[in-house]
């Protein structure tokens, strides 16, 4: 590249002024053919003014230590009183130690040895054997640039194209292109790693490698467009290889190779910011594009559906055969989703994945201050993943912070917490805490374990577990591993707990045991405590069944049995237990026993009603059997009652 530019400077200075006062001075002194009185000679630049000198062939060559470095020829040469001298037909050419050239052709040539003012003009030609070419049909010398005011073609290194005016500076090594300027880089091997860029004016700095596109620079490469400002490209240093593309001020990007990134009559498709940068392959390949956000937010607009609009502070689009592969949005990331469900999510960092063949987004991993919102549902962690395909939101815990959700009225924590939109599903595992509400804010699609006899629906159901699975469309939770469901001081413990409608059903399994305080009369000091195998409650029967291996316990008094219901009354208190097959109940304060197929417990009279066929019941005074006995806890009494049946009875006062 210096060797280059060092060469033009040698090429307008010495071409314009050392040739052309050598040729001034000589045919000045020693005439080969002095201007005869009365001939009629004429210039074709300056054809009125008083001829001093002519000559119809002029070639000289130069050298310097031994070595030619220049040559000279014309075809004709007129020197004048005014002191221009002008030549036709002229070729300079220079000639470099490593054997490159530079030649300058042009159909006249003027200089004027007073002002030291140079011009050419008519096919003006300027190439070098290493990527220089200028072709235009004028230019001006002033000493230190070549200048015009018309078109002009030009080759630089990789680029080409064409300028309105030009600006040449051989000291500075600067090309200035204005008034319109089209320039293509022809960089690596492959067509489509070449660029186009239009702009007001184009600055090439040659000793840096640099092309700078000012005013309004349009980046054309195959189906992608970027607009900005200002754009500057970078070559390397062999100044073949385009490696770097950066652009200021209002840029926007049409990334249309895919098909998530389309360019259109909208702004989908494109990414806006206030500075970008283009990170280049060894083969002039675009690798990656940064997007930077300086005066407000970048955004990316992205092809749907549905269509995506995420602001950021920064973007970075990684590319592979020119198709993004990868966007990274970092710093106040705001992603919304249009169409039936606009979502919304912000992160401090996001990832978004695409799909080399489809070209479309198929995933996403976020990081820091996670917050989701869909309408439905509200979530935060500070991690998650976004698996688009497959519609579903994945958070994670991170030392010291679980994942949270809001639905339907609704919270949940955990370690882990699955979101599936569309499904209308919500997957939570471990350390799962819940708060279900009963009233107020709750959905048509919001389940509720309040309503029933065991939850009365006027309060928050707390709920801990391994897992839970929420179905909003049929309105149902399920709790499992080591489920414990709390209201006030009500409290329910079993493997699973499964909760249908607003409170409609709830159906508990696997070691179930349930702590009540809702009795009539006074405040129970001590639950009145229910195990089974299975426990069930509706909403509308003002009851509880509960089934398998059953056992009751009211302070020291236990009822075990296969089954037993429990009911409530209107103010949701109990107000009896009725038990069913093997009923077996004990009193460890009296070491009374009774057993029959069918008990009834009054919980506030105290009373025990005990049936079978027979129903027995012994203590250490002895033992009666008969049809139905009746214990009267409160006053310690048996009754034994029998129809059509003798009493039996074996009893000591």
């Amino acid at each position: 590249m210096q060797r280059t530019v060092r060469a033009l400077r040698f090429v307008i200075p010495f071409a314009f002024l050392s040739f052309l006062v050598l040729i001034f001075v000589s045919y000045t002194a020693n005439s080969r053919r002095d201007n005869a009185p009365g001939e009629a000679i004429t210039s074709k630049i300056r054809p009125n003014e008083p001829i001093r000198l002519v000559a119809d062939v002029f070639d000289d060559t130069q050298s310097l230590g031994g070595r030619t470095i220049s040559r000279i020829r014309a075809r004709r040469t007129v020197g004048f009183a005014s002191g221009w001298t002008t030549l036709e037909g002229v070729r300079l050419t220079l000639y470099r130690k490593d054997g490159g050239e530079y030649e300058l052709t042009a159909e006249q040539a003027q200089f004027n040895s007073k002002t030291k003012e140079a011009e050419v003009q008519g096919g003006v030609q300027v190439r070098s054997s290493d990527g220089i070419e200028l072709i235009t049909e004028a230019m001006k010398f002033d000493g230190s640039s070549l200048v015009n005011d018309i078109p002009v073609s030009f080759k630089f290194d990789t680029w080409q194209g064409r300028a309105g005016a030009i600006s040449l500076n051989v000291e500075d090594q600067t090309l200035l292109l204005d008034k319109g300027v089209t320039a293509t880089s022809s960089s690596g091997s492959l067509p489509q790693n070449n660029v186009k860029i239009s702009s007001n004016q184009t600055l090439f700095r040659r000793k840096d490698g640099v092309a700078e596109f000012r005013g309004k620079a349009v980046v054309v490469r195959e189906l992608d467009r970027i607009e900005s400002d200002t754009v500057e490209a970078r070559l390397d240093q062999s100044r073949k290889t385009l490696v770097a593309l950066e652009g200021k001020g209002n840029s926007r990007m049409s990334l249309a190779r895919n098909s998530i990134l389309t360019s259109g009559a909208s702004d989908a498709g494109t990414l806006q910011a206030d500075r970008f940068r283009c990170d280049m392959t060894a083969g002039g390949a675009v690798a990656a594009v940064h997007i930077f956000g300086e005066k407000g937010p970048a955004r990316a607009d992205l092809e749907g559906p549905p269509r995506r609009h995420i602001d950021a502070t920064n973007f970075v689009a990684t590319m592979t055969d020119q198709v993004v592969t990868e966007l990274q949005a970092n710093g106040a990331v705001h992603l919304i989703e249009t169409g039936q469900d606009r979502r919304k999510i912000d992160s401090d960092n996001m990832r978004l994945f695409f799909d080399k063949t489809t070209r479309s987004a198929v995933s996403g991993m976020l990081q820091g201050s996670f917050r989701y919102d869909d309408g439905k549902n509200q979530a935060t962690s500070e991690r998650a993943d976004y698996d688009i395909l497959g519609d579903r939101v994945v958070m994670t815990e991170v030392p010291g912070s679980a994942p949270t959700l809001r639905s339907g009225g609704h919270s949940l924590k955990a370690n882990r917490i699955e979101l599936s939109p569309k499904e209308s599903v919500l997957r939570a595992t471990g350390n799962v805490i819940s708060q279900l509400e009963s009233k107020g804010t709750l959905t048509a699609t919001s389940p509720s374990a309040g309503g029933t006899s065991l939850f009365p629906g006027d309060k928050p159901v707390y709920v801990n577990a391994d897992t839970l699975v929420i179905r909003q469309a049929v309105r149902s939770a399920s709790f499992s591993g080591n489920v414990r469901a709390w209201q006030d001081n009500n409290t329910l413990f079993a493997s699973e707990l499964q909760v249908t409608g607003a409170g409609d059903q709830i159906d508990a399994r696997g070691g179930v045991r349930a702590l009540l305080y809702n009795s009539p009369g006074e405040v129970r000091k001590s639950p009145l405590i229910a195990r089974g195998d299975q426990l069930s409650g509706r909403k509308v029967n003002r009851k509880l069944d509960l089934i398998g291996a059953v056992r009751v316990e009211d302070g020291s008094r236990v009822l075990s049995s296969d089954r037993a219901t429990f009911f409530f009354d209107a103010t949701r208190k109990i107000e009896r237990v009725e038990a069913e097959s093997n009923v077996v109940m004990t009193e460890a304060v009296t070491k009374r026993k009774g057993s029959g197929q069918k008990a009834v417990y009054q919980i506030a009279k105290k009373f025990l009603t005990l049936t079978g066929s027979p129903a027995e019941m012994t203590d250490p005074q002895g033992s009666v059997r008969g049809q139905q006995i009746l214990f009267d806890l409160a006053k310690n009494k048996v009754d034994v009652i029998s129809a059509g049946t003798p009493n039996e009875a074996s009893y000591r006062p």
